[in-house]
């Protein structure tokens, strides 16, 4: 089930916080827009930014995806352990571009990014933690993927946090 909600959450968003380590060693957290083929996601990012240079120094980034929900227990979403890398493969990009243009219309207007000044990245997911409170506050389900491409559960637990597992009515 985890592996469904996760498919569902990359489809159902469409921008993700990539966080990658800078030359300080303090991290640095922005938002991109992305579209995914299956489990990667491709983001497309500029050459001259911190984010491309930081990848290129440390190519482990985290990941972080879901949207904002009123009630608790309706949270869901992905925090996702990866290896970023640019696309070089000319038919890789080609289709990376063409499902991010897929995945925001509007962005069709623009002209396609040069190589010269944006890199299109791919990300490769190590782990993902499946977050879904419906099943009770803080659960969360612990993927990892092989190189093979299998994709096993690891673990699946509630978070205690303090709060109790209940909701108590609103009075």
């Amino acid at each position: 089930m985890s592996i469904e909600l996760a498919t569902y959450l990359l489809r159902d968003n469409r921008v993700m916080s990539v966080a990658t380590m800078m030359g300080n060693g303090w991290p640095q957290c922005t938002m991109v827009a992305y579209a995914n083929d299956g489990m990667t996601l491709y983001f497309v990012i500029s050459k001259s930014g911190s984010k491309y240079e930081n990848i290129q120094r440390d190519a482990r980034i985290g990941v972080a995806i879901g949207h904002d929900v009123l009630s608790p227990r309706s949270i869901k979403g992905l925090s996702i352990a990866a290896y970023a890398s640019e696309v070089e493969d000319e038919a890789e990009r080609s289709k990376a571009l063409k499902l991010l243009m897929d995945r925001r219309p509007p962005l069709e207007r623009l002209r396609e990014p040069g190589k010269d000044r944006a890199a299109v990245m791919k990300a490769e997911p190590e782990l993902m933690t499946v977050m879904d409170y419906s099943k009770g506050f803080g659960f969360s389900t612990l993927l990892s993927f092989g190189e093979d491409g299998a994709i096993e559960s690891v673990d699946e637990r509630p978070s205690d946090w303090g709060y109790g597992a209940e909701f108590r009515p609103i009075e």
